[in-house]
């Protein structure tokens, strides 16, 4: 585990015997963090899956496909 100066942390493990990367990205959310803004986190989930203002989703999820990856939430 490592904690960077601005409160990430950063849990990982290496494994030598196999040529493959492999990360996820997780943030606290849902309810119990959400301070009177209810439905926050569910619908940043919802528009994460729809692309950004330069990328159609579609463009995006085959840029993770290429290198074997998904996105998910």
């Amino acid at each position: 585990l490592i904690m960077l100066d601005n409160g990430i942390r950063i849990i990982y493990q290496k494994i030598d015997r196999l040529p493959l990367i492999s990360f996820k990205l997780a943030s606290l959310g849902g309810l119990k963090y959400e301070d009177n803004k209810n439905g926050l986190a569910n619908l940043m989930s919802k528009v994460w899956l729809r692309g950004s203002k330069n990328y159609f989703y579609k463009e995006i999820e085959n840029r993770f496909e290429f290198f074997s990856g998904f996105i998910d939430t």
